[in-house]
């Protein structure tokens, strides 16, 4: 018996050995630039450029190609991830290989661009360099990525300040990091004019885009913005931050602060949103402030802006949380759905064919015709994402599961035996676990309910 053991165990040993030697092969090879060699491709899209994915044992590989006549395939990006997580990648340093980017923008065909978020680590007129904030972008570009600006140059872009810097083509191999940039952008410049704001614009919406969100003093997302934003008005850095929090019934309350550096301090805050509030307050209010008060307490800080220059307002209120206040920084939304509604309100069974194959139990659209997945920024319709096993059910009932636990949406569990209702401000998810064994999927309209789909 204990031979036997010993056996077992050898063999277990060995296997996770292998493994981890043919992922640790793998692994180089996408972070030197190279295509792994323990994968199967399962799936190739044609375009301008070439999309090729590998999978491996427990990993996964999205390889990007240009195609041209001239040229015909150059490898451009390798970026491999583990249950859908970024961990490593390499981009190819294009910008030696004579392509002519203004011919193929003239021939309509300009190569696939790039952006990440970055904080300006030092700033010249001719050249900033910037460190890139997520790790992903860090990993593929490094800590520190320079930039050139040209002899032409008139913006000043302050240390400290956050930019969006938009690049096309590949990465060369020095340090710092060199792109080749199409476009740099302030923070104030790239995000939506609060006045442009869409009226469905949601919690979700908030904080993929790095709002400080601050949800009843129990949980604040992206404060680490709100913590640079502080250290920039100290070091007199202009910089803007959007902060977001919730009344009493739900109404979203948006507050812009432009700090333009020398105590003046530009404010729009968007009241719109509040239909609980008086018809006369319901509206975009402007104001200038002279001064940042940041009050600490017992119970917590409170962050206002005083000493009014322009405007009706006397005194804002930025934003403010507890001492036991939940914190959650660069929280990611996966695999969010965009739906299209059906003019029926009924269920749908897509498990269908291949599909009913692969799962014990039975998916349904609840009074929707179409809907997409996001996956890694890719909108993928989720049939097919289910066909391919680009994602499975049981992950988006986890990362469900995982935003319900988080704050981020709201759920409900039904006593009949554990079923549960996700819902999303677009959509509503119900997994059922039910007495009598039904263990079916539905996604739907917001308003489904169990009751419709039983």
């Amino acid at each position: 018996m204990k031979k036997s053991l010993k056996i077992i165990i050898g063999i277990v040993v060995t296997i996770v050995i292998l493994w981890g030697i043919i992922f640790l092969i793998d692994y180089n090879r996408c972070s030197n630039f190279k295509i792994p060699i323990f994968v199967i491709k399962e799936t190739v899209t044609d375009s301008s450029v070439l999309t090729e994915t590998y999978y491996g044992l427990g990993y996964r590989v999205k390889v990007e190609k240009n195609l041209s006549a001239e040229y015909g395939e150059q490898l451009i990006r390798v970026e491999m991830y583990m249950v859908d997580r970024f961990i490593t990648g390499a981009i190819a340093d294009l910008n030696n290989n004579d392509v002519d980017i203004q011919n193929e923008e003239m021939n309509g065909s300009s190569s696939k661009s790039y952006s990440f978020r970055a904080i300006v680590a030092s700033s010249t007129a001719k050249a900033i360099v910037v460190k890139p904030i997520e790790e992903k972008d860090i990993k593929i570009l490094s800590d520190k990525v320079s930039i050139g600006l040209g002899e032409n140059n008139d913006m000043i872009y302050f240390e400290g300040a956050e930019l969006l810097i938009t690049y096309t083509g590949g990465v060369m191999e020095s340090y710092p990091t060199q792109i080749k940039v199409t476009k740099i952008q302030t923070e104030i410049d790239y995000k939506t004019k609060i006045e442009e704001l869409p009226e469905d614009y949601s919690f979700i919406n908030a904080i993929r885009e790095n709002c400080v969100v601050n949800v009843h003093n129990q949980t604040i997302y992206n404060k680490d913005e709100l913590d640079r934003f502080i250290d920039n008005v100290n070091n007199n850095t202009p910089d803007f931050i959007r902060c977001i929090s919730f009344t009493t019934e739900g109404g979203m309350l948006i507050t812009d602060v432009n700090f333009e550096g020398n105590e003046s301090y530009r404010v729009c805050c968007d009241w719109t949103r509040d239909k609980y509030s008086s018809v006369e307050d319901r509206t975009y209010h402007y104001a200038r402030f002279k001064k940042i008060d940041i009050e600490e307490s017992e119970e917590g800080t409170s962050i206002y802006l005083r000493e009014a220059v322009e405007g009706t307002l006397n005194e804002v209120i930025v934003t403010g949380y507890r001492k036991n206040t939940k914190v959650i920084n660069n929280y990611e939304f996966n695999y969010l759905l965009d739906i299209i509604e059906s003019e029926n309100k009924e269920k749908q069974k897509i498990t269908v064919a291949d599909l009913d194959k692969k799962y014990n139990y039975d998916i349904y659209y609840y009074g929707i015709e179409k809907a997409k997945v996001d996956i890694n920024n890719e909108k993928i319709d989720l049939v097919e994402a289910l066909k391919i096993d680009r994602i499975t059910m049981e992950q988006i009932i986890e990362q469900a599961e995982k935003d319900s636990k988080e704050g981020g949406i709201g759920s409900d569990m039904y006593k009949e035996g554990g079923t549960m209702i996700y819902f999303y401000d677009t959509y509503t998810i119900i997994k059922s676990h039910s007495l009598d064994g039904n263990r079916d999927v539905y996604i739907g309209v917001p308003e489904m309910r169990l009751n419709d789909v039983r």
